[in-house]
């Protein structure tokens, strides 16, 4: 029932917040902090935390590593955009 509940809410929401836990494999570098936010880094590590069905998700890892992740579409798409440019240049 608990399961049932959460799913229901998740496909509800507008947008995810994934708290990830460090992933190791990849490094800090540009490539591995790309694909920990992109997918999370694989089975064993975040990939449970990504909801490819949502506009946008925002990652937040223990070890600092932040971005977002959304669908470009042409509907959606620039709002976000500009959403997240807000939110950057007001940090």
């Amino acid at each position: 029932r608990l399961s049932r509940d959460s799913i229901g809410r998740i496909q509800r929401s507008l947008l995810v917040l994934s708290l990830d836990s460090p992933v190791l494999s990849g490094g800090r570098g540009q490539g591995g902090v790309a694909a920990q936010v992109l997918h999370g880094g694989g089975a064993c590590a975040n990939s449970a935390n990504r909801w490819f069905d949502k506009t946008l998700q925002l990652v937040v890892g223990e070890d600092g590593t932040c971005g977002a992740v959304f669908d470009p579409a042409v509907i959606d798409g620039p709002a976000v955009a500009e959403m997240l440019d807000h939110a950057l240049e007001h940090r």
